[in-house]
């Protein structure tokens, strides 16, 4: 009973890690947004044009702002390279469709039976199951970090521009 209980609990964890892929993805998109409005923020600031008192923004506050921004990109980044690589190492293509239905695409069990041409939704969901006890997803604090190397670092940038500015 025991054994049980902890392959349940270690298939849940699994589906659970699984199901961030797509919060991760629109997480990485809004900080990039995110980034994208901090750019224009500071190309205005450094035009003379100057931010709203209300804010009391300085050039430092926004590059330290900047790199929160960063290594939360970076952490979403690497979990999704995480996730990725876990989909690509299943080597039964008909399984690595299904989690990619189910976990990239957002696909209810009964659309991920129908596109893999079965009528009930038990049985991709019972394969999903089967491969998960098998092979659990085991996240770490050293996850693979080549994503974090894909963003550049410019606080050296902004912090010249903000001495440029002399805030």
């Amino acid at each position: 009973m025991k054994e049980k209980t902890e392959k349940t609990a270690c298939v849940q964890k699994t589906r659970e890690q699984l199901s961030q892929y797509k919060r991760l993805v629109r997480e990485i998109r809004d900080d990039r947004l995110r980034l994208a409005q901090l750019h224009a923020q500071l190309e205005r600031e450094g035009s003379g044009a100057g931010l709203p008192d209300l804010f009391g923004f300085t050039c430092e506050d926004l590059v330290a702002y900047r790199r929160y921004i960063d290594e939360n990109l970076a952490r979403c980044l690497t979990l999704v390279v995480t996730l990725q690589g876990y989909l690509n190492a299943i080597e039964d293509s008909e399984t690595r469709r299904l989690f990619i239905w189910r976990y990239i695409y957002g696909y209810s069990w009964q659309r991920v039976a129908f596109a893999m041409g079965w009528h009930d939704e038990s049985l991709p969901r019972k394969k999903h199951d089967r491969y998960l006890v098998r092979h659990p997803l085991l996240l770490t604090p050293q996850a693979d970090s080549r994503a974090a190397a894909q963003i550049p670092d410019i606080d050296a940038a902004l912090r010249r521009e903000a001495l440029e500015n002399g805030r």
